[in-house]
């Protein structure tokens, strides 16, 4: 064979686009990704992934393409949104599914690869679809059938237009290391400072960001870490003046500062350095630089990384002789009390009959559980060994919190204690056997009206129950205080709530200073920003979510289906330790019953918005339909579009399993929170849609957080499992 000859260096300079692939050049900007080592197969990343392809015909759409312009884009073609194994290899994206026809699979020795992207520059467009649930979009255009970019396994190959595919990663992280991997291959540059923003002392910091054309992304990864960018933060900081007052006194108390990306109302904590696999994220703080949904940026925050309010403040309104009102400025602290469970015997008012049941308080809620399955905490004076490991607080603590859990789910019902109006004695004019009776008893006083009657229950001994008149005084006062601190923090919420929607839209009923007696006088309301430091946002995107240090991480009230088909369900609905549990809101009772199905989080997926309500059968939603005003029972107020208030979560049936709370002799708690299942599921089994519909946007958004940092801990306690489902399946080999 003649040797070809060397090409010239001014050729080489003018080599750009697709034509430094295969070459040094291209190499170089490859090993800019820097994402993860490849294998024999050169496959770079691999996972299973909801995907929905659609076509534009004859049309383009911007580069920024999200969910809100898709929302005004018309005439596109949408396939329904299924589970494929999307695998990135070399210069492409392929996904496969699984063959059709029994058998073929093991015939041709791989799965059956549907569609193909090549990752060409400057022909194809990576966009953050939405940043609730971290959904991204790869789209690009062809021009007719013979281009050499489009693959013969696009959607319409014999049709010009946009090829556009949505794609939902399982967790939150993970999207994340798949996003910024094809930014940085696409081309994607990294800005040479990075600014951080602290809301609460409403400063501003610029860090110099390393090039990673040059420096180690290693290298880069630990000057710029969250502990370095937190201490060089603190450090000049401390010269505001505020900084003591409010930041030395949080940290003194046990409040951590920490990272944050934050877009609109929407904070992204920086709390994972390992990927799902446990690799080192070296892009754990750089990576919120590439995200972009539309023409919005997010920006990094330095917040206080405050936990659930365990305390309020309230303010006295003082009448002065003048007849106006005026606030007291010395506000009162109310902590909240310590919750209260324990075996009581309800009393049937028209049969007398007692039914044993256990009562436990949660997160401002009345759980009723039968006695058998009650979790009760452990008899007083029964202490473990201590520990060598010197972490048995910590271990009991999450202990707790697992037997918190399985109460919530071992549940029959609930009232929320905002619903009872008075916690009385019992009384009724009887004899003195009837009247030691009700001594020993103690009433509910519900909204609607309707009296609950229990009989409180000292000890169970031996199958033989004590009953204590002491015992239901101590119900009475310890009620008390749990319903009046409880009325009040979900009225702050609200309220909370509301303000922070103000950065999106004015509020709906405007304020009405006390001074002023009609809105004539009423100054003017600022108008909306979205930059506003909203010190809010830190309760709404707690810690106690990311750290499970709750028995309910979550709860609210929420219209629920299941499947996209039949009427919604006004449901109370809580999270905890990878399971949403349900219960039925029926007119005119405030104690609601459990639903059968509980839903375990395993293999599912949380999609919300625009890319949701596609999935709702023709005429049920309308984009153009106007969103009317609302108001609620506890304030809030709220004229958020359909489309902002729905969230989906595709599953596979799964029975509700959640480990006990045992600590082993060792110091451990004896099998993990939800247990693996055992086997793995096929890309085309059968799954299941739970549509929910809340009452605002902030909600939707809290919620869809919520539970995908739920399924983020599901997946690194299920590493082996997880590392079968990304692998199970022969890949197609490279021709």
């Amino acid at each position: 064979n003649e040797e070809e000859s060397p090409v010239s260096p001014t050729e080489v300079l003018q080599r750009s686009g697709t034509d430094v692939q295969d070459t040094s050049a291209g190499a170089t900007q490859d090993s800019l990704v820097q994402a993860v080592e490849t294998d024999y197969n050169g496959v770079v990343m691999r996972d299973r992934m909801l995907v929905r392809p659609a076509f534009l015909r004859e049309a383009t759409v911007s580069p920024h393409f999200d969910e809100a312009e898709n929302r005004t884009t018309r005439h596109v073609l949408y396939s329904d949104w299924k589970e494929y194994l999307v695998v990135w290899r070399q210069n492409r994206v392929e996904l496969y599914e699984d063959y059709s026809t029994p058998g073929k699979e093991y015939i041709t020795g791989h799965k059956h690869l549907a569609h193909t992207i090549f990752l060409w520059k400057h022909k194809i467009n990576l966009t953050v679809y939405s940043f609730v649930d971290m959904s991204f979009c790869l789209f690009y255009r062809t021009t007719s059938s013979r281009s050499k970019q489009v693959s013969c396994f696009v959607l319409h190959i014999d049709t010009p237009g946009t090829n556009i595919f949505v794609f939902k990663v399982k967790t939150r992280s993970r999207a994340v290391d798949w996003y910024w991997a094809l930014w940085r291959k696409l081309g994607g540059e990294v800005p040479p400072t990075l600014e951080v923003h602290n809301p609460l002392l409403d400063t501003r910091l610029r860090v110099e960001v390393p090039d990673l054309s040059i420096m180690p992304i290693e290298k880069a990864a630990q000057l710029l870490s969250r502990d370095n960018l937190v201490k060089l933060c603190i450090k000049s900081l401390r010269g505001a003046g505020d900084f003591k007052a409010e930041v030395e006194r949080a940290l003194a108390r046990g409040v951590r500062l920490g990272l944050a990306w934050r877009m609109n109302t929407n904070l992204d904590w920086i709390w994972l350095d390992e990927d799902v696999r446990g690799n080192p994220r070296y892009w754990a703080v750089l990576y919120g630089l590439a995200l972009k949904q539309g023409r919005t940026p997010t920006h990094l925050e330095i917040r206080l990384g405050r936990h659930y309010p365990e305390h309020l403040r309230t303010e006295t309104i003082r009448h002065d002789p003048a007849g106006l009102n005026r606030r007291d400025p010395v506000s009162k602290r109310i902590e909240e009390p310590l919750s209260i469970e324990g075996y009581v015997d309800r009393i049937r008012p028209n049969t007398q009959t007692k039914d044993p049941v256990y009562l436990s308080t949660h997160d401002g809620f009345l759980f009723f559980v039968n006695q058998g399955v009650a979790q009760p905490p452990q008899p007083p004076g029964f202490v473990h060994s201590v520990h060598a490991n010197g972490n048995y607080a910590n271990i009991l603590r999450r202990s707790e919190v697992r037997r918190g859990a399985r109460q919530v789910m071992a549940a029959h019902a609930v009232c929320e204690l905002r619903a009872i109006v008075a916690v009385r004695r019992a009384f009724q004019v009887a004899g003195d056997r009837s009247h030691k009776k009700m001594r020993r008893s103690f009433e509910l006083l519900l909204r609607n009206g309707h009296v609950m009657r229990f009989e409180a229950i000292l000890i169970l001994v031996c199958l033989t129950q004590t009953h204590s008149c002491k015992n239901a005084i101590e119900w009475i006062t310890r009620l008390r205080r749990l319903v009046s601190y409880w009325r009040l923090r979900k009225r702050i919420d609200a309220q909370e709530e509301m303000e922070l929607a103000r950065a999106r839209r004015p509020l709906i009923t405007p304020h009405l200073h006390p001074y002023h007696r009609d809105e004539t006088a009423r100054a003017p309301e600022p108008p909306p920003d979205a930059s506003a430091p909203l010190p809010a946002l830190g309760s709404l995107f707690n810690w106690c979510v990311i750290e499970g240090c709750k028995p309910v991480i979550r709860a609210g009230r929420v219209f629920m289906r299941r499947g996209l088909n039949g009427p919604y369900k006004e449901v109370r609905l809580f999270l905890i330790a990878g399971h949403l549990i349900s219960f039925r809101m029926r007119r005119g009772s405030l104690v609601h019953r459990a639903m059968k199905r509980k839903l375990n989080l395993v293999d599912a997926y949380v999609v919300s918005g625009y890319f949701a309500a596609l999935a709702l059968p023709r005429g049920q939603f309308s984009p153009g339909d106007e969103s009317l005003p609302r108001r609620y029972q506890d304030g809030l107020e709220a004229d958020d579009p359909e489309d902002d208030l729905l969230f989906m979560i595709w599953y596979r049936k799964q029975p509700p399993s959640l480990g006990p709370a045992n600590v082993t002799d060792d110091g451990v708690i004896e099998a993990p929170a939800v247990p693996p299942p055992a086997g793995i599921p096929a890309l085309k089994a059968k799954e299941t849609v739970a549509v929910f519909r809340t009452r605002s946007k902030l909600e939707r958004d809290a919620w869809c957080w919520a539970i995908n940092c739920e399924i983020e801990k599901i997946v690194r306690e299920q590493k082996e499992r997880e590392e079968r489902l990304r692998n199970t399946g022969n890949l197609r080999p490279i021709r």
